[in-house]
């Protein structure tokens, strides 16, 4: 029987180490893109992102700490993955630049993004 507490433990460290990881990564993403982003691709806010990352990157913290159930855990992986796999392919190309506040695009071409240019 301690044979299967152990293992229980070892596996319960594993997914809330998990869901504490990729809760963390997706909050720093949205931080490191620019808040038109989501607006050119159709997506919701840059802050609505960052309340729904950070909610579950607390509740990731929680329950890696012991203070809330696996399956609360479990579900706070739920708005980093759909930030994974929806909003993030479409705002990819997008980043701040590292010195300034003067945004850097990748792939695409800035200036089809102002009206003026």
């Amino acid at each position: 029987m301690a044979a299967f507490a152990s293992l229980q433990w070892l596996l319960t460290l594993a997914i809330t180490t998990g869901v504490l990881v990729v809760t963390i990564l997706a909050f720093l993403d949205v931080i490191r893109r620019p808040d038109f982003a989501f607006y050119r691709e159709g997506k919701k806010t840059r802050r609505f992102w960052l309340l729904l990352t950070g909610a579950g990157a607390l509740f990731g913290l929680l329950g890696f700490a012991g203070m809330i159930s696996i399956v609360l855990n479990i579900m706070a992986i739920t708005p980093a993955a759909v930030y994974w796999y929806d909003v993030r392919p479409a705002i990819s190309h997008y980043r701040r630049s590292a010195n300034d506040n003067r945004l850097r695009m990748g792939a695409r071409n800035i200036s089809k993004f102002y009206r003026g240019a």
